[in-house]
């Protein structure tokens, strides 16, 4: 992440918002607890990005599970299969580290990323939120995101290995040529199991 910080920044930037669709902030109506595990584990381990089920100032008696969706900042979880959960790793830890250095060098006390949408759309991995960073931070970023895009159409969206994009009856994803054949065999099975968002055996 140093390359970050050895650029100079000059001069501070409003809020933005990056997404080609209308934005709604998080609405919190997903159970947290339903999540599968590796979504849980991503969002925990960044709560400087996705918020923190642990933070203090709340009422004791609230539920954890509770307390982690008034923080968590994305609208339903990660929208997408365990397949891109270290695409997402990344993201979420560049991220982090991006508004770290900037608040901890002095640069940008008010720094932030805030991610709203982490979903697959037509085989891609897209992400929508806000972010406020200072130029030429907020351009390095933005070219970031379409770095990990790029990425996920040769990422299997189920397993991770190499894949390419498969149209399956109109549903548009990137499976590994493994993970296309379980589809073809069983695409009810599949469709059902990915919708859950759970690992597929």
């Amino acid at each position: 992440m140093g390359w970050f910080v050895r650029i100079a920044a000059t001069h501070s930037n409003a809020v933005s918002v990056y997404g080609n669709e209308q934005l709604y902030m998080p609405h919190n109506d997903f159970h947290y607890s339903e999540l599968p595990a590796w979504q849980k584990k991503v969002i925990e381990g960044y709560p400087r990005i996705y918020g923190s089920a642990n933070r203090t100032g709340h009422n004791p008696d609230q539920s954890q599970d509770s307390l982690a969706e008034d923080h968590c900042t994305l609208r339903s979880g990660f929208e997408c299969g365990p397949g891109w959960q270290a695409l997402i790793e990344q993201l979420s830890s560049t991220a982090d580290a991006l508004v770290a250095q900037l608040k901890d060098s002095g640069l940008q006390d008010d720094a932030s990323i805030t991610p709203v949408i982490i979903k697959q759309k037509l085989g891609e991995l897209r992400w929508q939120g806000q972010y406020n960073l200072l130029s030429p931070f907020d351009t390095l970023w933005v070219a970031y995101i379409s770095q990990i895009r790029r990425e996920s159409v040769q990422t299997c969206e189920m397993s991770g290995e190499t894949g390419r994009i498969r149209s399956l009856e109109g549903f548009v994803i990137c499976l590994s040529d493994k993970e296309y054949l379980k589809w073809k065999k069983s695409p009810h099975q599949m469709q059902a199991r990915y919708w859950q968002l759970e690992d597929v055996p």
